[in-house]
């Protein structure tokens, strides 16, 4: 799959994302292996680097969307805060 480029596509790639670590089980405690929890631990880390890239509307470093090309330092240079259900941007 190629990195998405466009706002849309971010969405839809965060969508697919937090649906696959839904279904992803790590059963009970007797089958817990460190494997399952690094996975899991992975997944969780991939949803929240796209939610905190779907928020952005610029492109930033290795980050680029078409429909936003430039850096946009007045709006955007702020550090993103992801809780539960929340997103929340800071100034630093």
């Amino acid at each position: 799959m190629r990195a998405p480029r466009t706002h849309d596509e971010m969405e839809n790639y965060l969508h697919v994302l937090e649906k696959t670590l839904e279904y992803t089980n790590i059963g009970s405690i007797e089958n817990l292996y460190h494997s399952s929890i690094e996975d899991r631990n992975l997944a969780v880390t991939a949803v929240l680097l796209a939610k905190s890239t779907v928020t952005r509307l610029e492109s930033r470093g290795t980050h680029k969307l078409d429909e936003y090309p430039e850096r946009d330092d007045q709006n955007w240079l702020k550090h993103i805060e992801i809780k539960k259900k929340m997103v929340t941007l800071v100034d630093h």
